[in-house]
């Protein structure tokens, strides 16, 4: 952010500071399997969020599940059909144990009577924190903040879905994280569309079958996975650290420690001194004292009478400057025209001054929103985006960011001509060829799949003549592939059911698990005759180049110097044209076969000692 002009006292300027930077933990109540909080719990500013109350004349209450602790959130900014990130809501927690949590949340849409179901439905979410991804979003969307969204049309419902586009293609698909034991996290929920209303947050074990769709999650699950049911009152209260001091002018906070684990950790703040120290409802303290004072903080517990106090002193303050920044994500590949996030973090978190100035080290290739590190691609190319301390210049990082073109994942065939109709014949082959692009930043990620289908006139598969996958290609983001079908045993096409015909298919997956598919038909297999298996019985296979042709001018390749007789006959086994060449030592007999008409031939050089052969399609 940029840094603003002070025109007040040091003294209120370290007050502001302290408020806008500080950070509690809230609530957090942690299952066997699963974590959740109630959304209300969070320690961050509300701002455009308003807390939803049984007294509350917009309060929603009804349903077969009440708002759980009674009170929800509901986000009152933007409009009804969404806008950018407004409001942070912070929640911190550990993870309990290593495994895949899927996210999901309690959410409820006051829409009006003419409003459609897909509005008042979605926020922002970003999960901060060293974690794996474990969906198909990489880690760097989870980081950002990016749409979440679900239904609840006028009733309590969930939350279950990101929307993302990944190299210019759009996702909605679920959210799961690898959480480790022991580890810290961050989530920050943003509003995005008015009147998008939270109930609660869960984080569950994937390997759970809990019924999470547009349906009332708290309704439709047991009870044990909503907040407040798993807590008992505490034992035990205390404050963390105790004692504590505080800088003049400054603010800080104090963790609660509750026994058992899962014990309520709400409680009421209260100074002995408020003309030395005050607290808010949140817990943050700030000293408006002098250096030497001090005052003692109590925290009462809200389900019975345990308190915990703690003596805080006021010290002279001391600078606490900026020690390092860091870019998440480090490394982006992206389409041209894409918008990406970028988060800079200043260490240590209590910085005086965490805020930066963001610069791009070409602005042709990509420009960055100097204040937010939101950065817009211009073209393609490479470029850094640093976020430098305002505070102090000589500290910095940089993100890298790869721009390409915009390619769409495609495969066709070759030439769609050569197999449409194609007048194949049954006992031969079909060798088909397509060409194939990943897409951007992408490769094919098990290889491409070739069928051969009989369909019915509904398009029903009533036979898998053929498939198989050319997995030569996996990994490979470009490029063409040919397969051999064997058309031995196949029925032709004038014996099928009544409409019913050959389809030619090819497929693939790429590495961003996108299906990329191409068919056409109908493809002709003709019946074949004793001519034909004559024909098809050659000594050695030659290659004609090109091939399908359009000029007819081809070249026999890998042909024994020699002379020999040039016969090509068509589908039927009737020879239309001979002529006599001469193979030159380079292997290879240039053919003339321009007096031909469009459509497949048989093409044979034949002497006394080899018969070659292989089929021409032409074009022309």
């Amino acid at each position: 952010m940029k840094k603003s002009k002070i025109i007040m006292s040091l003294f209120l300027f370290f007050i502001l500071i302290g408020n806008v930077f500080s950070e509690i933990t809230p609530q957090v109540e942690y299952g066997d399997n699963y974590i959740v909080i109630e959304a209300d719990e969070t320690s961050s500013d509300l701002g455009l969020w308003v807390k939803r109350t049984p007294e509350d004349p917009a309060y929603y209450g009804d349903g077969d599940v009440k708002p759980l602790g009674e009170d929800y959130l509901e986000f009152t900014g933007n409009n009804l059909n969404g806008g950018s990130a407004t409001s942070p809501l912070t929640y911190t927690f550990t993870c309990p144990k290593t495994a895949n949590y899927r996210l999901a949340m309690r959410m409820y849409q006051p829409l009006k009577d003419d409003e459609p179901g897909d509005k008042r439905n979605d926020t922002y979410v970003r999960l901060e924190g060293n974690y794996a991804t474990a969906c198909k979003y990489p880690k760097e969307i989870l980081e950002t903040d990016h749409k979440f969204w679900g239904r609840g049309v006028r009733v309590w419902g969930s939350m279950h879905s990101l929307e993302a586009h990944i190299d210019g293609q759009r996702f909605l698909d679920k959210v799961v994280y690898k959480l480790i034991e022991g580890e810290e996290y961050t989530f920050t929920m943003s509003g995005r569309a008015q009147g998008c209303s939270i109930d609660y947050l869960l984080f569950y074990e994937e390997s759970l079958t809990l019924n999470v769709t547009n349906i009332d999650i708290a309704a439709a699950n047991s009870n044990i996975y909503q907040p407040g049911l798993g807590l008992v009152d505490p034992t035990s209260l205390a404050l963390n650290p105790n004692p504590a001091e505080v800088r003049v002018g400054t603010t800080i906070t104090l963790d609660i420690l509750a026994e058992p684990t899962n014990a309520r950790k709400k409680v009421t703040w209260s100074t002995s001194n408020d003309k030395v120290l005050t607290v808010d409802e949140f817990g943050l303290i700030t000293a408006v004292g002098l250096s030497g004072e001090s005052a003692t903080i109590t925290a009462s517990s809200t389900s019975n009478d345990l308190t915990a106090t703690c003596e805080v002193s006021i010290i002279d303050w001391y600078a606490i400057p900026v020690n390092s920044i860091s870019i998440t994500p480090q490394t982006n590949y992206v389409v041209e025209g894409s918008e990406v996030e970028l988060t800079a973090t200043a260490l240590p978190k209590n910085a005086d001054d965490p805020s930066v100035k963001w610069s791009s080290s070409n602005t042709e290739i990509a420009s960055v929103d100097e204040n937010t590190g939101k950065v817009t691609t211009l073209t393609s190319g490479s470029v850094s985006i640093r976020a430098t301390s305002i505070a102090n210049d000589a500290i910095y990082d940089e993100a890298s960011i790869e721009i390409e073109k915009f390619v769409e994942p495609t495969v066709s065939f070759d030439i769609d001509s050569k197999y449409v109709p194609g007048n194949f014949i049954v006992g031969g082959s079909m060798e088909v060829s397509c060409n194939y692009h990943a897409g951007n930043f992408a490769t094919v990620k098990d290889g491409i799949k070739f069928w051969l289908r009989e369909l019915n006139p509904k398009w029903t598969v009533i036979k898998e003549t053929y498939n198989i996958v050319e997995t030569s290609v996996a990994g490979s983001q470009s490029g063409s592939t040919s397969v051999s079908i064997p058309l031995e045993g196949v029925t032709a096409t004038e014996d099928l059911a009544t409409g019913n015909f050959y389809f030619l298919f090819v497929s693939y997956n790429n590495s961003k698990d996108v299906t990329v598919d191409y068919g056409i038909n109908p493809i002709k297999i003709l019946r074949n005759s004793a001519g034909i298996e004559n024909i098809l019985s050659p000594t050695e296979e030659m290659k004609l180049y090109p091939n399908p042709t359009k000029t007819g001018e081809v070249s026999a390749e890998k042909i024994t110097a020699g002379n020999y007789k040039l016969s090509v006959l068509n589908l039927s086994g009737s020879e239309i044209y001979t002529s006599s060449v001469q193979a030159n030592t380079n292997n290879s007999v240039p053919l003339n076969l321009n007096k031909l008409k469009a459509g497949i031939y048989i093409v044979t050089l034949k002497n006394p000692q080899t018969t070659y052969q292989s089929r021409i399609t032409i074009t022309n």
